[in-house]
């Protein structure tokens, strides 16, 4: 089952933190500003689109292997 954003749910916190809200989840007041600071930064910083071929330079060589070692 799948909670809501702000509803109730089995999501609970139990840090321990002075500023714990029990809870994983943002109140729906919290949510809908940060989802409003995340589209207007979105919007400021739109990637411009890459084709293959196109706007996409080709390498000068390529790798004969590629390791399979997560960026962290």
């Amino acid at each position: 089952e799948e909670c809501e954003q702000g509803g109730d749910c089995a999501h609970v916190c139990l840090c321990g933190s002075v500023e714990c809200t029990g809870t994983m989840h943002l109140t729906k007041e919290k949510y809908k500003k940060w989802r409003e600071y995340q589209d207007s930064q979105q919007k400021s910083t739109k990637q411009p689109k890459v084709y293959f071929g196109k706007n996409l330079q080709r390498l000068r060589s390529y790798p004969k292997f590629i390791p399979n070692e997560p960026i962290i």
